[in-house]
């Protein structure tokens, strides 16, 4: 791939879901400037990546991949400097309200319905609100789109449920 091709690509995949990746990172930081600067450093990566002729067949769930391990190396360094870090899993941090597949929810009903879903379903929950496709959830969890599509059901049933009872 030419780097003109690379450049339009990284462009267009970034104005399609280049702020759900910031979301991601900031549920991985819970740090806004650290969110951007992952997404950028994630971008940044797949330009060069792309520049070099390698194919990524997912190119979304390849640069939440890179996020992620640049969130945990990140992290790993604030607790040497004996940073305080907000827990990964306190989620009612989210700066918005957040909507996809019939969750509607607001920040502080997050933590509840949560509680109630699996370990594997409370993942594809947090990929599907960061905007994932049920294509690049399987990906990243390394299942099946078919059974992303079986754990939000699950969830959506029980957030039904958990929606009632409020």
């Amino acid at each position: 791939m030419t780097r003109l091709q690379a450049h339009d690509l990284t462009e267009q995949l970034f104005s399609t879901w280049g702020r759900a990746l910031v979301r991601y990172a900031y549920r991985l930081t819970g740090n806004c400037e650290s969110a951007e600067d992952l997404t950028q450093e994630a971008f940044m990566a797949l330009y060069s990546t792309l520049c070099e002729g390698v194919e990524i067949d997912v190119p979304r769930a390849w640069a939440m991949a890179v996020v992620c391990n640049q969130a945990s190396k990140l992290r790993r360094q604030w607790v040497r400097h004996g940073e305080v870090l907000q827990p990964i899993e306190d989620l009612d941090q989210f700066p918005q309200p957040l909507h996809n597949d019939g969750f509607r929810l607001q920040s502080g009903d997050l933590p509840k319905f949560l509680a109630q879903l699996t370990r594997r379903e409370k993942e594809a929950v947090q990929l599907r609100l960061c905007s994932l496709s049920y294509r690049d959830i399987a990906g990243r969890l390394g299942i099946s789109a078919k059974t992303v599509s079986t754990l939000l059901g699950r969830a959506r049933k029980r957030f039904e449920r958990a929606r009632a009872e409020i």
